[in-house]
């Protein structure tokens, strides 16, 4: 996302970047929002092309009733994923839903902290929290969770978001995340917690769903059907 210059600097600076591209013949963003953060000489080179996404051989069941339940996460474990606040999150109300589990999947420099914050939670709590490491077959991980969840402070095209409404998983994710906020329409395809890092209402959004098949269920066949406008035909 252009947007993610509010957070992070860049070299070049983008307003250098857009200086360059009036050599381009054409800039393209992967959502049409996009647009809106660069330059008006710029407008009519800018095109949209969003990623493509796999369908799912098998989808998720996100309403089954079974023992253990599943909120997963995917992605890179680096500061801008967030996954710390999903703990945290996760925690505040672990106690209310003692058949439901975290599942994080991924690697990187943040695991050290992420192994910390969980070693500091109640061990009823925190023997319910997996860092599963990376992984070459995340639809294995899809098919087995419940509800998915990107806490990313920002994105471009969240691919792993994508990925689990293509599997028919309900999500849940930040509205101030650019990506995340295109990808999940609002109480139709998941739900979307307040700012980029509120960790209290990440908990309460991801509440509503732990308890609520049938709404597990109907979010997560919306996106679905959201997810296959990005099929790679």
């Amino acid at each position: 996302s252009p947007f993610r210059y509010k957070y992070i600097s860049a070299k070049p600076p983008f307003w250098f970047s857009c200086q360059i591209f009036r050599l381009a013949s054409s800039v393209t963003v992967q959502i049409s929002r996009y647009a809106e953060a660069f330059p008006r000489f710029l407008q009519h080179k800018i095109k949209t092309i969003p990623n493509h996404i796999l369908p799912a051989v098998e989808r998720s069941q996100p309403a089954e009733d079974v023992a253990k339940k599943i909120i997963l996460s995917t992605g890179r474990l680096s500061p801008e994923k967030n996954h710390q606040v999903l703990i945290e999150a996760f925690s505040k109300i672990a106690d209310q839903y003692p058949d439901w589990s975290l599942v994080i999947v991924g690697r990187g420099h943040e695991l050290k902290k992420m192994e910390n914050c969980i070693s500091g939670l109640p061990r009823t709590i925190a023997e319910r929290i997996q860092l599963a490491g990376a992984s070459n077959d995340i639809p294995s991980y899809l098919r087995q969770a419940h509800i998915f969840c990107l806490p990313s402070r920002w994105e471009g095209f969240p691919n792993s978001l994508a990925e689990a409404m293509a599997h028919g998983l309900p999500s849940v994710g930040f509205a101030e995340c650019d990506g995340v906020r295109d990808l999940i329409d609002p109480d139709i395809t998941g739900l979307l917690a307040q700012g980029h890092d509120d960790a209290e209402d990440l908990s309460v959004q991801l509440s509503l769903l732990m308890k609520d098949p049938v709404l597990r269920k109907t979010m997560g066949d919306a996106a679905y059907q959201k997810s296959l406008q990005y099929q790679p035909k």
